[in-house]
């Protein structure tokens, strides 16, 4: 049996987890808006890395550096398999953005869930949020109660502020607001 990590808590996951997803969100609902707008690139690449974040947090892996989701599971549960599309998306980003990858000089700017000849979309990044909101319900039910509930809450007030953002769903996305 596996001493209890003290950083394995529900009040860390609320911190941390609930940060990457309140400024996922946000990056998200501002990249549409309309050109020219100077913050494009950033809110795209604040997005991409806060979806690569939480995309790390709910794959199979070490816990020597990093917390994970296996780390709130219910007694006896066995660790999933990394989510196929999930795994795009973290190559992808992990070479665009979090390291100066080889698929940066690639011919054809093929992104996640796309053929290769296929437009990226302007939806892109509203794709990527639904698919760490819908990943982050899917392992929600392999958690301890509190765990589950606190990434249920996260995953609902980050939709909600998808669909509508506004100043008060922005801010019950805070962590201190879950």
């Amino acid at each position: 049996m596996r001493t209890p990590d003290s950083q394995a808590t529900v009040d860390f996951l609320k911190q941390h987890l609930g940060h990457e997803m309140k400024y996922l969100a946000f990056a998200v609902a501002e990249f549409p808006q309309p050109d020219p707008n100077p913050h494009r690139v950033s809110l795209q690449d604040s997005a991409l890395v806060r979806g690569r974040s939480v995309i790390d947090f709910f794959r199979k892996g070490s816990i020597e550096k990093c917390v994970r989701a296996q780390m709130f599971y219910l007694p006896g549960t066995a660790i999933p398999a990394n989510d196929a599309l999930a795994e795009e998306w973290f190559n992808f980003i992990s070479g665009r953005i979090s390291h100066i990858g080889r698929n940066r000089d690639a011919t054809v700017d093929q992104w996640p869930g796309r053929a290769v000849d296929e437009e990226k979309g302007e939806d892109r990044l509203q794709r990527l949020a639904q698919l760490v909101i819908r990943l982050m319900r899917d392992r929600a039910e392999l958690m301890v109660d509190d765990a589950r509930d606190l990434l249920k809450l996260v995953a609902q007030r980050a939709e909600e502020y998808l669909d509508g953002p506004s100043e008060a769903r922005f801010h019950a996305m805070d962590p201190a607001n879950l």
